[in-house]
């Protein structure tokens, strides 16, 4: 089984954790490009990949949007954010 490469969202969530505490934690989220979206729902399909979760990153691919996927999931107890949606 070949490794599994780590992706920038999850690294960028480590810094972050590092630096926020508390209530501010409940309100922080990790921004991502939707290439760095289907980065990390690529990665967590190789992590604990099932075969819901296959359907889903199948749609995510047809539909462009990894959201389909990542919806499901927070990120160090981070929420995932698009930031094409946040940042105008």
């Amino acid at each position: 089984m070949s490794e599994v490469k780590e992706p920038a969202a999850l690294h960028r969530a480590m810094e972050m954790a590092q630096h926020i505490h508390g209530e501010h934690a409940a309100n922080a989220a990790v921004l991502l490009t939707v290439e760095e979206g289907f980065e990390l729902m690529d990665y967590f399909m190789a992590m604990m990949g099932s075969d819901l979760m296959e359907q889903d990153a199948l749609q995510a691919r047809a539909a462009g949007d990894p959201w389909v996927v990542l919806q499901h999931f927070t990120l160090l107890g981070l929420a995932i954010e698009r930031m094409d949606r946040i940042v105008h």
